[in-house]
């Protein structure tokens, strides 16, 4: 079990960094295009001469190959110091040869001249027998490739189209639709595998052990219900024998008494009997 987990948890791990790393290429080829349209429509609005500090262009000729290849995508950063150029250095540059003047070309730098006029350059394409007849001016360079894009200009061929900008809002979309799907049916797997789960411990259960828990619910309850019953039990024989103490304590209660008031007045209404006695005093000599 542990090594299973093991192994879900490197997969879910693997496919995180994967997807992340994805998500990072496509932000910074988004990037890249954005940029790539706003310089193009700069360059056409001001011309070949103008010199942005970075600049993307796409290859279209073989000349380079294998090191450039057709619709790959270079990087440029704009040379300010042209000293700090050096042989085996890529530039592009807008050329003056008799038979590309005019058009903007990425070659690579065989030689350094220093003239009356500055430093020029003499470049040669990497797949081209022969170098280049004309050299570069100080004023035609336009900057140095930094690094490559591959088959980056594919993608800006294609937006390009129309059927291309439906490509492009179409493709986000199939792809979440997709990322839905495989959810669903994950998550229809992980059911089946609980059901079965649960499945597989009702059939693992024993008979007996049903009947014997069923037994012991049916003893708690009877249980239950006998203790009810004695309780009930309990309370009748507490309230009998409550009543006859409360019928002694009513029987018990001492006589009224009698007001003599009928006496006294009996007695007022009596008159003093007057009793006379005979006293024979001695007579004085």
């Amino acid at each position: 079990m542990n090594e299973g987990k093991n192994k879900n948890w490197v997969i879910k791990y693997i496919s995180k960094v994967f997807s992340w790393f994805l998500i990072t290429i496509l932000v910074l080829v988004a990037s890249f295009l954005v940029y790539y349209v706003v310089a193009t429509n700069i360059y056409a609005s001001k011309g070949e001469q103008f010199k942005p500090k970075f600049s993307l262009y796409t290859i279209i000729s073989p000349s380079m190959v294998p090191n450039i290849n057709v619709y790959d995508v270079i990087f440029n950063v704009r040379v300010d110091n042209l000293s700090k150029l050096k042989e085996g250095d890529v530039i592009t540059f807008i050329s003056s040869g008799n038979l590309n003047e005019g058009m903007t070309v990425t070659h690579r730098i065989v030689d350094i001249i220093e003239t009356d006029e500055g430093l020029k350059f003499k470049t040669k394409g990497d797949n081209n027998l022969v170098p280049d007849s004309a050299l570069v001016e100080p004023g035609n360079v336009l900057g140095k490739t930094l690094f490559k894009i591959p088959q980056l200009g594919r993608v800006q061929s294609l937006l390009a189209t129309k059927g291309g900008w439906l490509f492009l809002v179409l493709l986000p979309a199939l792809g979440i639709i997709i990322y839905d799907i495989i959810k669903i049916i994950k998550l229809t797997t992980v059911k089946k595998k609980v059901d079965q789960s649960i499945l597989d411990n009702k059939i693992k259960i024993d008979p007996e052990q049903i009947k014997r828990e069923e037994a012991r619910k049916e003893e708690l309850k009877n249980k239950l219900l006998n203790n009810d019953k004695y309780l009930e039990l309990e309370n009748k024989e507490s309230e009998e024998k409550i009543k006859p103490e409360k019928e002694k304590v009513i029987t018990n209660h001492p006589p009224k008494k009698k007001s003599n008031k009928k006496k006294k007045k009996n007695n007022s209404k009596q008159k003093p009997k007057v009793v006379k006695m005979n006293v024979n005093l001695p007579k004085k000599k």
